[in-house]
């Protein structure tokens, strides 16, 4: 039945992308509505499909021994054929979960009117006492009051209400992880690695004195928010995220709630744009995300050049539709791409591996940090892994689930910190090597910089300055592959006094 299911679900992306009036919408029979229904319904919430993905998801959760993993692996890798189907079925029936239960949330809306917002308070505020948060409001809204109205007139409320909003919570917060921690201090097997930030400070004792006196000196202040690899991001709210993959936004939703950072939300398919926009819109009325916080973007991850906020670059075209002027850095074929601001790349766990190596490489050049949300071990059989193959970035560290950490799957020298045991996904952090040289060159040439006297007493001594302010670790860090190529160029001067 799964099969003939999938294949329904093909037969209708073909068919969409075809001559739709050379021949009729495929169709296929719904035995629990007893029915034709179009294709697109295919993998659409229902016992069996429910069933079937929760006995599948329940499998990749599990806390295998080693031996029973690698011997499990064995034999998932003499059937890549059937994987690739397995995982093409789980994606089309988890965004058709998503459509559903978004049609439920629409339908709330739509029938509450005016009232809508006063009802999402009072739900929230029995539930979760005075003043709920933002995310207790933003649950009330995607699960609880659904629920409710579900409950009380299932005819009116037909579908699922979407079951995975804690799993997104916890993710998104422990994805934050790996931006808060300094990366120097995350690979446990690079030579550059300090076990611990005060071993890091401990031996380049200016660190400290720079992030001590961070809070009352701008300028100093600017040099902490430049060097997030030896300081960790200490605040998000001035970056802007960029998530390729918009469907039912509430990853980028809760990291603006989070951290009050800007995001953009990017999708090919101009449904799941509709959607997002739609949610968004509830969201910002219900005060749940901020005004204008949100841009929702319908472009093919491929024809978007990712470009940092605060870095002019010419010759591309940008969100407006305007160019600049054709004095351009990139490569040549890059001319003409939708040009979007963007400080971290988040790449979802869906996102093909060729489609993501292919934007890491020729689309992001100039990001400096991407984190791509992956999976590891058995949850291979819900998502495709990815490996990084570009020597523009490295690898600096991971948060993954316990049971990853338990069987082997996720080496142990890689892991930041730990996901719930309830999510199958894995994130890598990766930061982009291009301006390193530059990088090193300007912690350097700090005794030149105009803060330098205000820090260069006390604690600051500590280090005898003829024998450098850095150690070895620092400079190996900022060591790059010989083939690692020079996209960027320094763009600390413009940032730091």
């Amino acid at each position: 039945v799964v099969s003939t299911q999938s294949t329904g679900i093909t037969r209708y992306t073909e068919w969409l992308s075809g001559d739709r009036e050379a021949e009729k919408e495929p169709t296929f029979w719904d035995e629990s509505t007893q029915q034709l229904r179009s294709a697109k319904f295919a993998l659409a919430p229902c016992p069996l499909v429910n069933d079937s993905l929760n006995k599948t998801v329940n499998l990749t959760l599990r806390k295998y021994s080693r031996s029973r993993y690698r011997a499990v692996m064995r034999q998932l890798k003499e059937r890549k054929s059937e994987i690739t189907t397995l995982r093409n079925i789980c994606i089309h029936a988890e965004g058709s979960m998503e459509n559903e239960a978004l049609d439920i949330i629409f339908k709330t809306a739509h029938n509450l009117g005016e009232g809508l917002q006063r009802r999402i308070r009072d739900t929230a505020t029995e539930l979760y006492g005075v003043d709920p948060t933002q995310i207790e409001l933003l649950r009330t809204l995607v699960v609880d009051l659904p629920r409710q109205l579900q409950n009380a007139n299932p005819s009116e409320y037909p579908g699922l209400v979407f079951l995975y909003f804690e799993n997104y919570v916890h993710l998104v917060k422990a994805e934050l992880q790996l931006l808060k921690v300094p990366g120097i201090i995350q690979n446990g097997l690079g030579s550059y690695n300090y076990p611990s930030t005060e071993e890091l400070f401990s031996n380049n004792p200016v660190l400290r004195t720079i992030l001590e006196e961070s809070t009352r000196n701008p300028d100093l202040y600017s040099f902490v928010s430049s060097f997030p690899e030896l300081f960790g991001h200490r605040t998000l709210k001035d970056k802007t995220f960029t998530f390729v993959g918009a469907g039912f936004p509430l990853t980028g939703i809760v990291l603006h709630i989070e951290t009050g950072a800007s995001i953009n939300l990017i999708d090919y398919d101009i449904t799941a744009v509709e959607n997002a926009r739609r949610f968004l819109a509830l969201t910002e009325k219900l005060g749940i995300t901020a005004p204008g916080a949100f841009k929702v973007i319908h472009a093919d991850a491929r024809d978007v050049v990712y470009i940092p906020a605060e870095q002019p670059v010419h010759g591309l075209r940008m969100l407006d539709g305007t160019f600049c002027s054709p004095l351009c850095p990139l490569k040549p074929e890059l001319k003409g791409k939708v040009v979007v601001p963007t400080d971290i790349l988040d790449l979802a766990s869906a996102l093909p591996a060729d489609i993501t190596a292919k934007v890491i490489a020729e689309n992001a050049a100039f990001v400096p940090w991407i984190r791509k949300r992956n999976v590891r071990g058995m949850s291979e059989v819900l998502y495709e892994r990815f490996e990084l193959d570009d020597a523009k970035f490295r690898m600096i560290g991971e948060i993954t689930p316990p049971q990853c950490a338990v069987n082997g799957a996720t080496p142990a020298h890689l892991i930041t910190g730990l996901t719930a045991t309830w999510n199958v996904n894995s994130c890598q952090l990766y930061m982009n090597m291009s301006n390193f040289y530059s990088r090193m060159d300007f912690l350097d040439s700090i005794r030149n910089r105009p803060f330098y006297d205000n820090i260069k007493l006390g604690i600051f001594q500590v280090r005898d300055e003829e024998k450098g302010l850095w150690d070895r670790r620092i400079r190996e860090f900022y060591k790059k592959p010989r083939n690692s190529p020079c996209y960027l160029s320094c763009t600390i001067e413009h940032s730091v006094a």
